[in-house]
């Protein structure tokens, strides 16, 4: 961890020691924005006023509620129906699902590392939420009711295909499994989920290090000016005094791989992005995790 990052963290505690109700705000959904409403053009996120510190406690509130939502129909003393049931499962995790799009699109395109910290603290978290819920025994017997009981010529098309769809799903996610298989179950998802947020984050180091330093303009064919310009800056960036800089970032290789006459270049490129993650480094992910 660089000393910046442990830095920040501690002034993250020491603000946090100061303001004791800090949780309660941040988890607040007038307080925390990916808990409230988004009173923007079609529901855009409003990223300006997303925080590093609003996620754990936004998603810690949404598994929350959502767990709140599968007790309900679990418990709900009525007979199951494809309403109280197939609808209201379908419907449940609203908030979750906002907030982990939200995360996930932030981490995919746009991460640092409190975010990488966060990606990592929440994978195993969430994989424990989902097995709590895929292999609820009490919520598939009451999606197994409506799957036997229900007259399906009374329902859509729609409606039949996620009746079907819903039992399946907990079926194929083991919820048969009892004892010692579902709990090896449990630890497979669960070190799938941590070596998943690993094999991305060794993915994204090898496409942020990859440089190709081209110095002879005519490499870059017709490549646009504007790109051309970019890809200056992107040379100077990273430490070069002159020449284009291109990456394995897609803006960067896609169009270089169009425009180039090089095709040893082009190949050069090419084989660095598809052997991301596979160059016996530190970032290298073959061979490196085992899933129990």
């Amino acid at each position: 961890m660089k000393l910046i990052h442990k830095m920040m963290l501690l002034s993250i505690v020491v603000l946090a020691s100061c303001q004791p109700n800090q949780k309660e705000v941040t988890e607040n959904s007038t307080e925390n924005p990916l808990l409230s409403e988004w009173n923007t053009p079609f529901g855009v996120p409003p990223f300006d006023q997303i925080k590093n510190e609003h996620y754990k406690p936004a998603y810690m509130a949404a598994l929350k509620e959502n767990k709140a939502e599968i007790d309900a129909i679990v418990n709900n003393s009525e007979t199951p129906t494809f309403e109280n049931t197939i609808v209201a499962y379908e419907l449940s995790g609203a908030t979750l699902t906002k907030v982990a799009s939200v995360f996930s699109a932030v981490n995919s395109a746009n991460t640092n590392d409190e975010i990488d910290v966060i990606a990592s603290e929440m994978a195993p978290i969430l994989s424990a939420h989902y097995d709590d819920i895929n292999l609820n025994k009490g919520l598939f017997k009451k999606v197994e009711a409506v799957y036997n009981t229900t007259d399906k010529s009374t329902l859509s098309g729609e409606q039949n295909k996620l009746l079907e769809d819903t039992y399946k799903s907990f079926v194929r996610s083991g919820v048969a499994l009892e004892g010692e298989k579902e709990e090896r179950l449990r630890a497979i998802n669960a070190r799938l989920a941590v070596l998943a947020d690993s094999f991305g984050k060794n993915v994204l180091a090898e496409t942020n290090a990859y440089d190709m330093h081209i110095t002879n303009k005519e490499d870059l064919g017709n490549l646009s000016s504007s790109l051309v310009a970019l890809a200056s800056d992107e040379a100077k960036a990273r430490g070069h005094e002159n020449g284009w800089s291109i990456t394995v970032q897609r803006p960067s290789i896609n169009p270089f791989l169009q425009s180039s006459p090089n095709k040893e270049r082009r190949q050069e490129i090419f084989d660095a992005y598809a052997m991301r993650g596979d160059n016996d480094n530190a970032n290298d992910n073959k061979k490196r995790f085992k899933i129990v």
